[in-house]
């Protein structure tokens, strides 16, 4: 589309979600590391939303 990188990130990707900023690798994993920990054993076909708010506005 012609415009840079850090612009399409600012702009397109980061424009609705309440978080600004993209999720990091270590944050999904942390959440894998929960899910198959035994506190987690009832959560079962659940679907968890990690979008730094984009469905809370």
């Amino acid at each position: 589309m012609g415009i840079p990188e850090d612009e399409v990130i600012e702009k397109i990707m980061l424009e609705a979600p309440v978080i600004k900023r993209l999720i990091e690798p270590e944050e999904g994993a942390g959440l894998v590391v929960f899910l198959c920990a035994s506190e987690a054993s009832f959560i079962s076909g659940a679907s968890i939303t990690i979008d730094g708010g984009w469905t809370a506005r």
